[in-house]
């Protein structure tokens, strides 16, 4: 199994620097709908502000990947919060959206830094109505990466870049990018962490895969989806995952998929 590669999306340019440097990545000019720059096991884009537009450039990202490459998906940027003190990082645990949808990340991997929930807004807020951070984008990045991969692989990486007492209409491109710059030790002890555990979920036997496959006669698409879900069981309750007279009596694939998510999607989420 090939290498799994790191999908990075950030909305900003100045968000993206140091990842950029620090990894020496190219951009491929020969795509100018995005930003989009690659490196040895890693790709970056820079979608712009906004949900629709995260949305749009992390399914162009997708699209660049080679089909036998899993991918590990991490959204990196600033994000505001009423109290905790600018420059601090933190990985995301629960992502919130106005329109009052919530998505909780799980955290197999040891987290190198405190965790904290975000809520996704469309407009600034000066104000910070909750104690939560603030962003514009992980929602959306998160609804949309999670169609390509487990769960447990679309990461989100805040760094505080206002509060209360330091407004975001003072920032300036400069410090975005020092922030960013001045938290990649913890950023890189995530992904490799996150990295060994693609290699975890990627590797380990998936037996029931070929039973289902003979029972239900799946399309390459079904397998690649019911795969997703068995990996996402085992990662989540190892040593639980169901055996051949667990699997209910369905109809067809789609009925089958349906259980799965049902049944993984019970299971408690793990806070590392």
């Amino acid at each position: 199994m090939p290498d799994a590669i790191v999908c990075i999306a950030t909305a900003l340019r100045c968000e993206a620097g140091p990842l950029i440097e620090r990894y020496r990545l190219k951009r491929r000019l020969d795509i100018s709908a995005y930003q989009y720059y690659q490196g040895e096991g890693m790709a970056l884009i820079v979608s712009g502000i906004g949900k629709v537009a995260m949305a749009g450039a992390v399914a162009y990202a997708q699209a660049q990947q080679r089909a036998n490459n899993p991918s590990i998906w991490l959204n990196i940027g600033i994000a505001g919060h009423p109290h905790l003190p600018v420059g601090k990082a933190r990985i995301i645990h629960k992502i919130g959206d106005e329109s009052g949808r919530c998505w909780y990340p799980p955290l197999v991997a040891k987290p190198p830094c405190a965790t904290d929930a975000v809520m996704t807004v469309s407009k600034p807020q000066p104000h910070y109505p909750g104690n939560v951070l603030y962003d514009m984008e992980a929602s959306a990045f998160y609804e949309t990466a999670v169609r390509f991969v487990t769960s447990e692989l679309v990461q989100s990486f805040k760094v505080v870049s206002d509060n209360l007492e330091n407004p975001a209409g003072k920032l300036k491109k400069q410090q975005v990018n020092d922030l960013i710059a001045a938290q990649l030790e913890p950023l890189e002890a995530w992904i490799e962490r996150l990295r060994a555990l693609a290699s975890d979920l990627t590797e380990s036997p998936l037996p029931l895969l070929d039973e289902i496959q003979q029972r239900w006669h799946l399309t390459a698409h079904e397998r690649h989806q019911v795969a997703q879900w068995l990996r996402r069981w085992q990662s989540l309750a190892p040593g639980q995952t169901p055996g051949p007279r667990d699997l209910p009596a369905a109809n067809n694939a789609r009925q089958l998929m349906h259980w799965l998510q049902q049944q993984v999607e019970a299971l408690p989420v793990r806070l590392a």
